[in-house]
C-alpha cells in the first residue's frame, strides 16, 4: 500500500517536472492541468540541476499534495 502511494507521488512529480522543464508549455490540452509559477533565479540551462516546490490542486481548490513546507524535488 505504501509502495503504491509512493508510485503515485513519483508519477505526479514526473508530470509536473515535464511541464516545468519543456519550454513553451503551461499545461495539457483541455485545461485539465495547468502549471503556474515563477522562478527566483537564473533560467535553467541544459545540464543544470533544478529544485522545485509544488502544490497539486484540484480545479475546486482542494490541495491533494504539496512539498512547499518540506524538501524541494531536485
Amino acid at each position: 500500500m505504501i509502495a503504491g502511494g509512493i508510485i503515485v507521488i513519483v508519477a505526479i512529480v514526473a508530470v509536473a517536472a515535464y511541464f516545468l522543464l519543456i519550454p513553451g508549455t503551461s499545461g495539457s490540452s483541455g485545461d485539465k492541468s495547468v502549471v503556474t509559477g515563477a522562478g527566483t533565479g537564473p533560467a535553467a540551462a541544459m545540464g543544470n540541476s533544478v529544485s522545485i516546490f509544488y502544490t497539486g490542486m484540484f480545479t475546486n481548490g482542494t490541495v491533494f499534495d504539496s512539498n512547499v513546507n518540506g524538501t524541494p524535488i531536485t
